[in-house]
């Protein structure tokens, strides 16, 4: 399974490597669809917040915003003003 863009991208890169390596195409699509699935495992946007991030419906605000930036710091994100 691949995107459509994804294998557009890994064919134009491809053609830029003289001789392209063998099975070029297809190693970059495997590589880059990896990729993409780990920055989607990675996005903490999600229908409901709260449930993603393991709290009550009824958490307030600063309770929300301090777990996303406890979760998005274990992920290496830099989400403003968590940081300062």
């Amino acid at each position: 399974y691949s995107n459509h863009c994804v294998e557009i991208a890994a064919d134009k890169f491809c053609r830029r490597l003289i001789p392209p390596p063998n099975d070029c195409k297809n190693d970059i699509i495997k590589h880059m669809m990896s990729q993409l699935e780990l920055v989607n495992s990675n996005r903490l946007d999600a229908k409901c917040s709260y449930k993603r991030l393991g709290l009550e419906m009824d958490a307030p605000g600063r309770e929300l915003y301090k777990k996303a930036a406890f979760v998005a710091k274990g992920k290496g994100l830099n989400i403003s003003p968590f940081r300062r």
